[in-house]
């Protein structure tokens, strides 16, 4: 057997253990990620607050804003619940009202989240009625920029 049919014949059986591993790759992938996904939404309950608790948690906010556009030096802290609260009567978080709850673990920022999957790509059958339901663990930080960057773990 000469060097080209040996050559062909390495190809040929390193073509079908790529492949192998390829199907068997994917096909694990699929099923880890099917541990995730779920036909129903998770309950996240919605965090209820009275009006007083809303001023008091805007004020805060509008405090640490006009202290950062004035360039003062400024600190806000915010508890889960006042960050929950927030995306309970926000507008510009609505998208995340009942699938969304932060909590704050050991100094870890964890967000439980039930994600429809269809909102990725409505045409896509595949996703339909289909959610991710689970746990982020963020992190939050602030460049130089001053642009807030939330990062997952």
């Amino acid at each position: 057997m000469g060097c080209f049919a040996k050559g062909c014949i390495t190809l040929l059986v390193l073509g079908l253990v790529i492949g192998g591993l390829t199907v068997v790759g994917g096909y694990m992938g699929v099923n880890y990620l099917k541990s995730f996904i779920a036909t129903a939404p998770a309950q996240i309950p919605v965090k209820e607050i009275t009006p007083e608790q809303y001023t008091a948690i805007s004020s805060r906010v509008e405090s640490f804003k006009q202290a950062v556009q004035n360039n003062v030096e400024s600190r806000l802290e915010l508890t889960a619940d006042d960050i929950n609260a927030a995306i309970a009567t926000e507008d510009k978080w609505k998208e995340l009202r009942g699938k969304c709850q932060i909590r704050i673990e050991n100094g870890q920022v964890l967000a439980q989240v039930s994600f429809p999957l269809e909102k990725l790509d409505p045409k896509n059958s595949m996703f339909a009625g289909k959610y991710l339901n689970g746990t982020i663990g963020l992190e939050i930080s602030i460049n130089n920029s001053n642009y807030l960057y939330l990062t997952t773990n």
